[in-house]
């Protein structure tokens, strides 16, 4: 929801203010403690670090772009993959 609000350009006040009268719904983690996010502080610390333990990732990804000028269009798609080569 942010980043999307960021990507379209979309206001910040009016995001700021709908973030911190609304509970965000919290996974249920037996083996980890849940805090709450309150603030919008809050959920970035935890965009921030909801990476730490991750070693993998992979995803189909398409790239669509419409050139205005000349109607041309182009659309390729493809893969992404991410490996954690750090030794931990």
């Amino acid at each position: 929801m942010v980043a999307a609000a960021l990507l379209l350009g979309a206001p910040a006040a009016p995001l700021r203010a709908q973030l911190e009268t609304q509970p965000v719904p919290q996974p249920a983690s037996p083996a980890l403690p849940v805090t709450a996010i309150t603030t919008v502080d809050d959920l970035l610390t935890r965009l921030e670090t909801a990476d730490a333990d991750l070693q993998s990732l992979e995803a189909d990804i398409r790239y669509d772009r419409t050139f205005g000028l000349a109607g041309d269009r182009q659309v390729r798609d493809g893969k992404l993959y991410y490996s954690d080569s750090k030794e931990k």
